[in-house]
Order: structure tokens, then C-alpha cells, then sequence
């Protein structure tokens, strides 16, 4: 079941002007936890990163080296247990599907034809539950 009060920015160019990951970070400062993921079927790439208080605590990317960051989150420690003699090493470190993970734990994207996802991200933010004091009003995004 997805997590409660999650909102999906969703965005194409002034993603990659701003470094998702960079932004994720900054909104994470002021809000608590940020996701930022990338589903980009034309280059067949995947990623997904999840900051805390303004750090990086667990990423995954097709073409990082090593394509996993940070200590396994909950929900791949239960796909790892979970997997079966063909998943096994499929999720042996991890979780690399960025639709699943957001599904896990924020909000699933949608899907985006291949022509519509080339250089876009989305990034999921907690605004909701998140105390006035802490989020107040629209943040600056550069």
C-alpha cells in the first residue's frame, strides 16, 4: 500500500537544469524526506535516490558504478527475503526498478510513453504532513 500524503513535481528540463538529485537534497532539507526518480525507456535507464534531512541515504542508477548507494531501505530487505531462485539475483543488492520504489515508497509515476520521458525526473515530496514551520509556502528550486 502506498504511503499516505506524498505529492508528485514532475517536470522535464528544469529537472536536469537543477540536478534532481542536488534539489531532492535541498527539498529534504526543509521538509524531511524527498524522492527523486528517473524512468527514461529511451536510454533504458532507472534511477531512484531518497534523501533525508538534506543527505542522500539510499540511491539506485543503470549506469552508476556501483549502481546502489547507502544501506538497503526496508522495502528491498523484504524483496530480497522475498525473492525467489529466479529474483534472487536480480534483488540480491537491492531494489532496481524506480517504479517499484516509488510505488513502495512514495507515490508510482505513471507510466510515460518513450518519446514523452527522455531528460524528465519526477521528484515526490511529503508537503501534507509536513508542519508549516518546516515547509512553508513554495521554496526556492535553484
Amino acid at each position: 500500500m502506498p504511503i499516505q500524503n506524498w505529492h508528485l513535481l514532475w517536470g522535464n528540463s528544469f529537472i536536469d537544469q537543477l540536478d534532481g538529485f542536488t534539489l531532492a537534497d535541498k527539498l529534504s532539507e526543509r521538509c524531511g524526506e524527498a524522492h527523486f526518480y528517473v524512468v527514461d525507456p529511451y536510454n533504458s535507464a532507472e534511477n531512484w535516490y531518497v534523501a533525508r534531512d538534506g543527505h542522500g541515504v539510499r540511491s539506485f542508477g543503470s549506469y552508476d558504478h556501483p549502481r546502489f548507494q547507502g544501506e538497503p531501505l526496508p522495502f528491498e530487505v523484504e524483496y530480497r527475503e522475498d525473492a525467489d531462485e529466479d529474483e534472487a539475483e536480480e534483488y540480491a543488492e537491492g531494489v532496481p526498478y524506480a517504479r517499484t520504489a516509488a510505488d513502495l515508497i512514495s507515490v508510482e509515476p505513471g507510466r510515460m510513453p518513450a518519446s514523452g520521458t527522455h531528460g524528465h525526473g519526477s521528484l515526490a515530496t511529503t508537503h501534507p504532513a509536513v508542519p508549516n514551520s518546516r515547509f512553508n509556502g513554495t521554496l526556492p528550486l535553484s
